[in-house]
């Protein structure tokens, strides 16, 4: 468990600092990855997921499989926080139960889904994500408006569930 004081500026330009809030070890989860193939970010604890890249097909021309899991490749260890003692946050984050991406569930949104026809199946972990780099995490994370999710993107080259690449003209920077 670590402490995380609740810092507020006054008016004046004073500073009051008051109970420290506690971020207990359950706030915390641990276990999400990046995919090398489609930049998303996913939860590798029991298994890769579902990508949207689709496997080359064997030798012969017989298709490998209709889908694939994410490959983790390259990829760090990301942590997310279920609960957050302030800061700069975003709610409305969650995870889905097919796909085991992160995309932005406020307000029903399902987004689409590579597992499967109709939009992502929220667990119901709910995650807050930082929009600054307040805890020391990775810029270039972004949502993408076709399908929800997160993903990476300063990696040039991307692939979203719902065609193409991911899209990010209309979001913000996240760190992660």
């Amino acid at each position: 468990m670590c402490t995380v004081p609740a810092v507020t500026t006054n008016p004046d330009g004073s500073i009051t600092i008051t109970r420290p809030n506690l971020i207990m070890p359950g706030d915390i989860e641990q276990g999400w990855r990046w995919c090398m193939q489609c930049q998303g970010l996913y939860l590798a604890s029991d298994t890769r997921g579902i990508c949207p890249v689709r496997p080359q097909s064997r030798t012969g021309g017989i298709p490998a499989m209709v889908i694939g899991p994410h490959k983790d490749s390259g990829s760090g260890q990301y942590r997310l926080f279920h609960a957050h003692a302030g800061g700069c946050v975003q709610t409305g984050w969650t995870r889905c139960g097919r796909c085991h991406g992160l995309y932005f569930g406020q307000g029903g949104r399902t987004g689409c889904c590579p597992a499967g026809s109709g939009g992502h199946k929220s667990t119901g972990a709910h995650y807050q994500i930082h929009t600054c780099n307040a805890q020391g995490g990775q810029d270039g994370w972004r949502w993408c408006k076709k399908c929800e999710g997160m993903f990476y993107s300063l990696n040039g080259t991307s692939t979203c569930p719902a065609g193409g690449a991911h899209d990010a003209s209309d979001s913000g920077a996240y760190f992660i």
